[in-house]
Order: C-alpha cells, then structure tokens, then sequence
C-alpha cells in the first residue's frame, strides 16, 4: 500500500502535474485558469490516456490504496464549484463524495476521513467521510 502525501508547496494555483504510483502515470494536462488568479482545473491522463474530455480535474490530490481523492470542477447554470471524486485506478470508476464547494484544497486522509480546506488561505477547514 502506498499513500502519498501532498508536496506542503503544493496549492490550487501550483501543484505539480507529473506523478507515477504504484504502476500508474498521472499528469495533468490542458491546465487552464477557472478565472484570473483563480485554481487550476484540466484533463487527466492516466498511463497516458486521457480519463474524460468532459471533466476537469483541479489539484492537488490524494493517493490512498490505488484510489485517487481529486477535485472535480463543476460549471452548471448558476452553479461554479468542486465536488470532491473518488478514482479507482484499478477499474476507472469514478464515485463523488459529499456537496459542491467553492474550493476543495485538499489536506489529509486519516481515521477513514478526508480533510479539506474550502479557501486558498486554510482558513476553514472540513472533512468528508471516505
């Protein structure tokens, strides 16, 4: 089992974009700005084949037995948010976990909890049971 830990230089605005884990290649590509200054959203590759063209993924995530916990952003009439997926690498299933948010930074796993911060500056903190 391999867990792997967010770089603490790591933010919504700059996170790295290159990973391999446990026999997967993960990249971020097509990286846009949701509006000026605002977070990073893009396509996901996994062993270099793009996961969906129609979703977009912001960073950084979490990597817990072979599940990628990663922002995905959210555009729908009114509604501009993250919601919080759940990747199994081993089969690509993809299973959302909890409401939209104005930002998900995501922070830790731990006791079966993920804990996320909802503002670039970690001011408020929150947590989604895994």
């Amino acid at each position: 089992m391999h867990i792997l830990k967010i770089n603490p230089l790591d933010t919504p605005t700059n996170f790295q974009t290159n990973f391999f884990i446990d026999g997967f290649e993960i990249e971020y590509i097509n990286l846009i700005e949701v509006n000026q200054g605002s977070p990073l959203v893009g396509n996901l590759s996994i062993n270099q084949k793009i996961y969906s063209n129609k979703l977009q993924f912001g960073g950084p995530f979490l990597y817990d037995k072979k599940f990628l916990y990663i922002p995905v952003f959210i555009r729908r009439f009114c509604i501009v948010g993250f919601k919080l997926a759940k990747l199994d690498l081993s089969n690509l299933a993809i299973q959302y976990i909890g409401n939209i948010e104005d930002l998900i930074y995501l922070n830790k796993i731990e006791n079966e909890k993920i804990y996320f911060y909802t503002g670039i500056y970690k001011h408020s903190e929150k947590y989604f049971f895994i």
